[in-house]
């Protein structure tokens, strides 16, 4: 049987690639003059614009 390419790495090279992946993503967007969505550790969506202000959804 063949392993998955998530067997393969294992779970904790899948989580540093799929972080990274999310860093370029963030760059790419804030480089474009666009905010990134994101999550607070209160479950509270926000989005967070290249100067590093914050607009939650709710307020919005």
């Amino acid at each position: 049987m063949t392993k998955s390419f998530m067997d393969e790495i294992g779970p904790e090279r899948a989580q540093e690639l799929v972080a990274e992946a999310v860093r370029k993503a963030i760059e790419e967007l804030h480089a474009a003059g666009l905010p990134a969505i994101q999550g607070d550790g209160n479950g509270r969506v926000y989005k967070l614009y290249p100067d590093g202000s914050k607009v939650y959804i709710e307020e919005e």
